[in-house]
């Protein structure tokens, strides 16, 4: 498929995101997040700076939706619902999942 840029500020918003957590110039609204070079642990850093950014996503939302324009289809604005998701890290202690948050957050690598 051509490139098409993103469109729309929540597009935008994960292009740039993506962008910065890939290495890669601006993604188009059609290109896979894998194909780009995602990962799990990107996809942990991807979600976290959306997040501080006021966007609201799951971890898996990454793994379903795959290009900006279909994940951008599920992005809400607003307050995080820290219950959806949460599966992927129930084995982690409340210490452990502060410091990820801490650390992803932060925008540390």
């Amino acid at each position: 498929m051509p490139y098409e840029e993103p469109s729309g500020e929540i597009e935008r918003a994960l292009a740039e995101v993506w962008a910065e957590v890939l290495g890669v110039p601006t993604p188009g609204a059609h290109d896979s997040y894998f194909a780009l070079g995602g990962d799990s642990i990107r996809s942990l850093k991807i979600v976290a700076r959306l997040r501080a950014r006021g966007y609201t996503l799951a971890l898996e939302d990454i793994f379903v939706h795959q290009t900006v324009r279909e994940l951008a289809q599920v992005v809400t604005t607003g307050t995080v619902n820290e219950s959806r998701g949460s599966e992927a890290f129930s084995m982690l202690g409340a210490a452990d999942l502060d410091r990820l948050k801490q650390r992803f957050q932060g925008g540390k690598r």
